[in-house]
């Protein structure tokens, strides 16, 4: 959760956004992590986000457990795996989205695997702590 902490601590959401990229991309998957481990990451970015728990457990085979996922992930990035699933698909939705025109954002986030505009709007307001409406796109 310091992660987190330090991301609220950026102005704006270009900062934020290259800071939890950097966060996550920093970590040497092929060195400190178990294999499984590193196949689930790979994947999960592989599909930008757009993939559940279940996917990834379903692309690790049957002999690997919830619960071994959820306490690696925890260990090694320091967030749960459904948790990093999300920041990942936000974090593809705001590069597809143009900050030109706030419309886009809504094709972003339906092509990015949201369900509907509300779903991402309360990944935004989680990850951002304000509404798209009411932020002010640099």
């Amino acid at each position: 959760m310091s992660v987190f902490d330090e991301m609220y601590e950026k102005d704006t959401l270009s900062e934020r956004i290259s800071f939890l990229k950097n966060v996550f991309s920093s970590f040497e998957t092929n060195r400190y992590f178990p294999y499984v481990l590193t196949v689930a990451i790979d994947y999960i970015e592989d599909k930008k986000g757009n993939a559940t728990v279940s996917e990834v457990l379903n692309q690790l085979g049957k002999n690997v457990n919830p619960k071994w996922l959820h306490r690696n992930f925890v260990k090694y990035i320091g967030i749960a795996p459904k948790k990093y699933i999300s920041l990942q698909r936000f974090i593809y939705t705001y590069g597809l989205y143009d900050k030109n025109n706030l419309e886009d954002l809504f094709d972003a986030a339906v092509l990015s695997g949201y369900y509907d505009y509300n779903h991402f709007l309360k990944d935004f307001k989680r990850y951002m702590g304000i509404a798209p409406s009411l932020y002010t796109w640099d």
